[in-house]
């Protein structure tokens, strides 16, 4: 069994816990076919996992399960302060691409993680000249989503006689 650390310690009892750092990486495919990999967190600039992740302002809503089982659709605002993200929403590059939200505890460097949601952007939603805000969906969610084929048989399916 892990160790706890002194840090997570101390948290484990307090009445006031610090929140979670959250952790975005958005995966961008340019026309060349090569992967732009932008990472942000909500907190200050660090190092986390041996990556540098950048301190910016988003925020995710949406990501939640109604009662009636009904699925919310996530949507993702980003600054667009100088219009950075504008050149690759004028090229489509935005759409199909990959955001996956992490979070962790805000005092570890390495792997502690206690979340992680992966997502593709459906359409921006809302563009303003200081927001983009994108229409998130999950993997699964789409008309291009396959599933691998199962075969019933035996030993995991006993009941199935060939």
């Amino acid at each position: 069994m892990k160790e706890l650390s002194q840090e997570q310690q101390s948290q484990r009892h307090s009445l006031s816990p610090e929140d979670l750092t959250t952790y975005l990486e958005l995966i961008i495919e340019d026309p060349d076919g090569q992967p732009v990999i932008i990472r942000l967190t909500d907190r200050e600039t660090r190092d986390w996992n041996d990556t540098t992740w950048v301190h910016s302002p988003f925020k995710i809503m949406g990501v939640s399960n109604q009662s009636t089982g009904e699925k919310n659709r996530p949507s993702l605002s980003l600054p667009n302060e100088g219009g950075i993200y504008s050149y690759y929403l004028n090229q489509g590059l935005l759409e199909d691409s990959v955001v996956t939200r992490y979070k962790a505890l805000p005092h570890e460097k390495g792997g502690t993680l206690t979340s992680k949601h992966v997502f593709y952007v459906s359409h921006a939603s809302n563009i303003s000249a200081s927001v983009l805000t994108l229409q998130l969906r999950k993997l699964s969610d789409g008309n291009k989503t396959k599933f691998p084929p199962r075969r019933y048989i035996q030993p995991e399916f006993s009941t199935v006689v060939v």
